[in-house]
């Protein structure tokens, strides 16, 4: 579940759990990829972004510990699902500022 804004259509918000990409990341050390619905393995992510359905991504940041995805979403603390509401909703106000 995600969050929304009923003044900003088109727009849904959520947690992105990523994971270091073995199949295209052997050589790098930075190339990741979202965790989607055909990951079912429960697990425990260092790394993620704030997302929304516009196609907008935050910058990577680390996660939380303890921070795990259960397939579909990213559990974080209270703290920091609002810090990442925050980033989202900046998000919009810069949207409806175009």
């Amino acid at each position: 579940m995600g969050w929304l804004n009923d003044n900003a259509p088109g727009h849904e918000g959520w947690l992105v759990a990523l994971v270091r990409d073995e199949e295209h990341g052997l050589a790098r050390n930075d190339y990741f990829r979202e965790l989607e619905l055909c990951d079912t393995r429960t697990r425990f992510v260092s790394t993620m972004q704030v997302g929304c359905d516009c196609g907008w991504r935050s910058p990577r940041m680390a996660a939380p510990l303890g921070a795990e995805w259960h397939p579909c979403m990213l559990y974080v603390d209270d703290a920091t699902d609002d810090r990442c509401r925050g980033l989202w909703r900046e998000h919009l106000m810069l949207e409806a500022g175009r």
